[in-house]
């Protein structure tokens, strides 16, 4: 499993979107669980985060991070 960061949002046009990070086997895994637990917001973009000790940081840290 890798952690994939999701951009998502119900504005199109807001220039601060949140992130919100999925486990995942592959970036469309990680699309298609996130549109399966939040459905209402758009996905505006889709990257896998490759820094281990800032995926390690999120891991040990989700009190911190929105999780799906």
């Amino acid at each position: 499993m890798r952690l994939f960061q999701i951009e998502a949002d119900y504005r199109p046009n807001n220039q601060n979107k949140p992130h919100y990070y999925v486990m995942a086997k592959s970036k469309s895994d990680a699309k298609r669980k996130f549109k399966n637990r939040i459905a209402w917001l758009d996905i505006y973009g889709c990257e896998e985060v490759t820094d281990e000790a800032q995926a390690n940081y999120i891991y040990e840290h989700p009190e911190k991070f929105i999780l799906c």
